[in-house]
């Protein structure tokens, strides 16, 4: 059983804010399991899931509350 398929089970439609942190999830785990994790900057991250900075931002505040994530000084 991987994380992927525990979130692909659910039934409840997600909307934008919580499909933008399922992928930031999935992707820390993926970045955990490579051998030079890689994590883009903000605006790298917009593109790529094509999403504004507002909810982007609101996503990664999720991960930081839940330590998936560090914040830089």
């Amino acid at each position: 059983i991987t994380l992927a398929s525990i979130f692909d089970g659910l039934k409840a439609p997600e909307n934008l804010h919580a499909r933008v942190t399922r992928a930031l999830v999935l992707r820390v785990i993926e970045d955990e399991r490579a051998s030079t994790p890689y994590f883009p900057n903000e605006a790298g991250l917009c593109e790529q899931l094509a999403v504004i900075r507002g909810i982007l931002c609101e996503a990664i505040k999720v991960l930081l509350d839940k330590e998936m994530l560090e914040a830089r000084a």
